[in-house]
């Protein structure tokens, strides 16, 4: 199948992805985010795991900011520890309407993004789809997606990769 496409390609539906999808949909842009992995990231495996002030904002913004709320830790204050001892970092005074961090799985953050990103009626998430080449002309951003045993190119006006 080679498709022509009028949506925003996103390569990559782990956090920042999905976020931009869901982003686009608040303008009525649609997008098709190409995952390589077949499911959402495993519970007992996290990269992404703190949204900071700003983050959070940015899910307010998005209007999906409770359900990240409700799962999360929240956190008022940072420690690091290094050979210098240890190194403390409060969220107190800070210029934001969230004064503290949340910190909950990538799983989770996956999944909650997922669902927001799906009930917008914007965005088409393919998991399971692993691009394996881009390529660009003067006018369109073409991509060379492989879903299984199966191989498939879209070309689209807009794309980037996550």
């Amino acid at each position: 199948m080679n498709a022509s496409i009028n949506k925003v390609i996103i390569i990559g539906g782990g956090p920042v992805g999905l976020t931009l999808s869901i982003a686009l949909s608040r303008y009525g842009i649609p997008s098709i985010v190409l995952e390589a992995r077949d499911k959402a990231t495993s519970p007992d495996e996290s990269r992404a795991i703190t949204w900071m002030p700003r983050g959070l904002e940015l899910l307010e913004w998005l209007g999906i900011y409770h359900p990240f709320y409700k799962k999360g830790v929240l956190r008022t204050c940072h420690q690091f520890e290094s050979r210098r001892g240890k190194l403390s970092w409060s969220f107190e005074g800070i210029a934001s309407p969230y004064p503290f961090s949340l910190q909950l799985p990538q799983h989770d953050t996956e999944m909650i993004l997922e669902e927001a990103a799906r009930s917008t009626g914007y965005v088409e998430i393919n998991r399971g789809h692993k691009v394996i080449d881009i390529g660009q002309t003067e006018h369109a951003i073409t991509v060379k997606v492989q879903c299984h045993d199966r191989i498939y190119e879209l070309e689209s006006p807009w794309g980037g990769w996550m």
